[in-house]
Order: C-alpha cells, then structure tokens, then sequence
C-alpha cells in the first residue's frame, strides 16, 4: 500500500486532479526533475521584490521606492540565471520587470497595508491525518488573502473569475486563514502580473470563500489520500504534452 504524504500542499493535490502519475512520480517516488526555466525565475524574482516591500512596510508604513524594488528583482533574477548559465535574456527581463513593477508600485501597492507576508502554516486536519503546509503571500489589515500570479502569452487568458472562484489553493489559504486567525477572511484575491508580447500588465480578481468550500476542501483531501493507499494510479493523457515527467512515464506506461 502507498504511504500518502503527512503533508501536502495545494500544489500536491492540484497535481494529483492534472495527472495521478505525476503525483506519484513526484510525491511518492520523489523523482527529482529539473522544471525550472528562465520565465519561472523572472516571476520568482518580481515575487521576492514585492515581498521584501512589504515585509518592510508592516514596521515603516510606507512603501520602499520603485528604485528599490527594482533593485532587488534585478540583484534576485541575476543571481538565478547564473546559476543556470543563461544570461542571455537578462536585459529584455530587466526592462519587462522594470515595466510590471513601476506599475504595481504606483497602482497597487499603495492600497495594501500588510499584516503578514509569506505566512507559514501548518494545519492538521485531524479528520484524514494530513498536514496542509504552504505559505500565504500576503494577508492585509483589512482582512484580505492575496496571492500574486503570473501570466505570459499562453497562460494570462486562463486568469479569468472563474479560475480565481474555482482556485483551490485560495480556498486552502482561506482554511488556513480561519484556523490561525479564529475569524473569517473578508476576501480573497489574485494580483496577475502579465508578461505579454510587447506589453505587460497587472489584473486584481477578487473572490470569496463559503464555510461549504472550505468543507469540501477538507473532504477532497481525505478521498484523495484514500485513492493513494489503494494504490490506484493512471496518467491524464491530456496532461502529457506539458508534463516534465513524459519521457519516464511513457517508459514506465510502455505507450
């Protein structure tokens, strides 16, 4: 029998509902594979600039300056692409990053007092024996979850109000949320940064999260376990195209 993870994360159950294959591969077996590219450390350095803004801002008040910020997006996404050798879009993301965050910095952030940024959680749900463990981006004063997402030229039609109502890991947050605050979040968000061909931008998606989601979430986690200990496990076919994991599942999957 499968052993299912003591903790998991939204990122774990969403892979599971794309491909159980993968979930397996990845979670179980802990097959190691590299499924980083250079768009992802673009992303992941705007991430950690907005987050070093605010993590200062709950001590200052005030927002750091858009020199600042973009000083250390560009100090972030360089030491990233080094480590892979690949400088070669360094400049074209530099100035795209620039461009995201002048905007965010003057349209967004001003409106966000922080309460907490990159909030660890860890919450058991003593009903299944599982762990749910991740970090909130940013909860506000006014009692908001935030999450910043990404989005280029395949993915930014995706970031509709349905993908946010429908977003399971905002639905976890909000969990996680009412266990450590003891209280109901007023909302939940998605701020998009958008890195489009010749342009970019930023989108706000709000939504909210009912007691009967929440509950859900906590019945998928618990049916989810049950499937892996029984060892049931196939791949999403319509999943392949795009999976990291295609060249050994097709070996192991002999099709």
């Amino acid at each position: 029998m499968a052993v299912f993870p003591s903790r998991i994360s939204a990122s774990g159950l969403t892979c599971f509902l794309e491909c159980p294959m993968q979930f397996k591969l990845r979670y179980l077996d802990k097959v190691k594979i590299q499924m980083w590219n250079i768009f992802m450390w673009f992303w992941t350095a705007l991430h950690r600039a907005f987050a070093q803004n605010y993590t200062q801002k709950i001590i200052s008040g005030v927002d750091l300056s858009i020199a600042e910020v973009e000083q250390k997006f560009c100090e972030s996404l360089k030491q990233e692409l080094e480590k892979v050798w690949d400088m070669r879009s360094y400049e074209l993301m530099k100035l795209q990053g620039g461009e995201i965050i002048n905007q965010y910095m003057r349209e967004i952030s001003p409106k966000i007092n922080p309460l907490s940024v990159e909030q660890e959680f860890m919450i058991e749900l003593k009903s299944v024996w599982v762990t749910i463990h991740w970090y909130i981006d940013l909860v506000t004063s006014d009692w908001f979850i935030i999450d910043h997402k990404s989005a280029w030229s395949t993915t930014y039609q995706k970031r509709t109000q349905k993908y946010v109502d429908n977003l399971m890991q905002l639905t976890m947050y909000a969990l996680a949320y009412r266990k450590m605050y003891n209280k109901e979040e007023t909302g939940v968000r998605i701020d998009v940064l958008k890195r489009l061909k010749g342009s970019v931008g930023i989108a706000t998606i709000e939504s909210k999260r009912t007691a009967q989601d929440v509950m859900v979430l906590a019945q998928l986690v618990g049916n989810v376990k049950k499937i892996v200990e029984s060892d049931l496990r196939y791949p999403n076919l319509n999943h392949c195209p795009s999976c990291p994991y295609k060249d050994i599942c097709n070996k192991m999957c002999q099709f």
